[in-house]
């Protein structure tokens, strides 16, 4: 798969410089990743971690108050735009710490773990999206 057209090794050999940036760095980061040889399998701990995802998940979801939704998106860098509906599947209006405003019910966003839309497709933006984003830091340590 990785020499057929849309493939990394194809990017290479076809000199498309401008995906071999996009996904490596440069030619040159791509080089310096190196063989198999010193490659090491990561060993995750073996102790469990929990993540703090910003409200009291031992809450009935039913009891979710405007201020427990306000917290959770706080925690995540934004704010809550509006008021709290009375089915946690409705949606509400967000704002994520960089501005982009989007919809999505407390269930989505509290029980599924999604966020803004436009943020989560800029995987090369999360450190810069972690400078206020509380919940984000816990994945990238």
């Amino acid at each position: 798969m990785t020499t057929r057209p849309r493939g990394t090794m194809a990017w290479l050999r076809d000199h498309d410089e401008e995906r071999v940036h996009a996904y490596f760095g440069s030619r040159e980061q791509w080089a310096a990743i190196g063989g198999w040889a010193g490659f090491e399998e990561p060993r995750p701990p073996r102790t469990p971690t929990y993540l703090d995802h910003g409200y009291d998940e031992d809450k009935d979801p039913a009891q979710w108050t405007g201020h427990d939704l306000a917290a959770a998106a706080a925690f995540r860098g934004g704010e809550l735009l509006s008021p709290a509906p009375e089915d946690i599947r409705t949606a509400v209006k967000w704002r994520c710490g960089l501005g982009h405003v989007f919809s999505g019910s407390p269930f989505l966003i509290l029980l599924g773990g999604h966020w803004c839309p436009e943020c989560v497709r800029d995987p090369a933006g999360y450190s810069r999206q972690a400078e206020h984003n509380r919940f984000l830091v816990q994945l990238l340590d």
